[in-house]
């Protein structure tokens, strides 16, 4: 029983790293959003119309950036980096 908690533990173990690595690389690629988007969305709902007008032109700038992160060189670096830590190209 005690072999068999410490397979299964294990496995946890692994499964978890394999998660981690994928949180890490999901907010290196979209940080800007995940830290842009409820801005918006508060300005948005917060100033009617304007605020809506506001919020879409600003989600459009967010997304523009975004976009442009994933061409730059250092998220590239992190990119691959993350894929060492990780062991992401073995997959």
């Amino acid at each position: 029983m005690e072999f068999l908690l410490v397979v299964i533990g294990l496995i946890m173990l692994v499964v978890f790293y394999f998660f981690l690595g994928v949180f890490f690389k999901f907010v290196v690629g979209w940080w800007i959003l995940i830290f842009g988007t409820p801005i918006t969305f508060f300005i948005g709902f917060r100033y009617g119309w304007v605020g809506a007008l506001v919020a879409f032109f600003s989600f459009c700038v967010l997304l523009s950036a975004n976009n442009s992160w994933h061409d730059c060189k250092l998220f590239l670096f992190l990119e691959k980096k993350l894929d060492k830590i990780f062991y992401m190209s073995d997959t």
